[in-house]
């Protein structure tokens, strides 16, 4: 799925797994802390060491997760529903969202941002800490869905634009 086709597509319900590829590179990632906290720690540094096998082990095995069942967005005539391991679904209706744009989380992450009045309450806690901090009442990382941020936020202004008006107009 590329920008062309988030600008053409239908906007039938669908569901959209996550970039595979972006779950590979953190498997590669969490062998690399994992080896070097071994390295660190034969080296003699034995906490830094744990510390760092201690990191690479849980991005390894979260990544692990992500490709036995990786994270989806669905999208349908009423809401986006995101659902991810470790019970941290959650559910927006299209009338409880202003608009969807590509931010940076603290200068540097780049994510999707979500304006919507009291979204950020409704949120796992994560993104209710994240709220905090960037002001943005909903977020999703790069990736989410297999698209960059970007062609997302097109793709779900789309939808909004579409759905977020009352049943009796469509």
């Amino acid at each position: 799925m590329d920008a062309e086709w988030v600008k053409s597509c239908d906007l039938l319900p669908r569901c959209l797994t996550n970039s595979r590829k972006r779950t590979l590179q953190m498997l590669l990632g969490g062998v690399a802390a994992l080896s070097l906290g071994v390295l660190i720690g034969a080296a003699g540094s034995t906490v830094i060491g744990v510390l760092t096998a201690v990191f690479g082990t849980c991005v390894l095995l979260a990544s692990i997760l992500q490709l036995i069942a990786p994270p989806t967005l669905t999208l349908n005539e009423q809401e986006l529903f995101y659902r991810q391991r470790f019970g941290m679904d959650w559910a927006v209706t299209w009338r409880d969202c202003e608009s969807f744009h590509a931010v940076r989380f603290l200068g540097r992450a780049k994510m999707l941002g979500i304006r919507g009045a009291g979204l950020a309450l409704r949120q796992p806690r994560s993104v209710r800490f994240m709220h905090t901090f960037s002001g943005i009442e909903g977020m999703f990382p790069n990736g989410t869905g297999g698209l960059p941020v970007e062609a997302l936020a097109v793709l779900l202004n789309r939808y909004l634009e579409a759905y977020a008006r009352p049943a009796e107009d469509h």
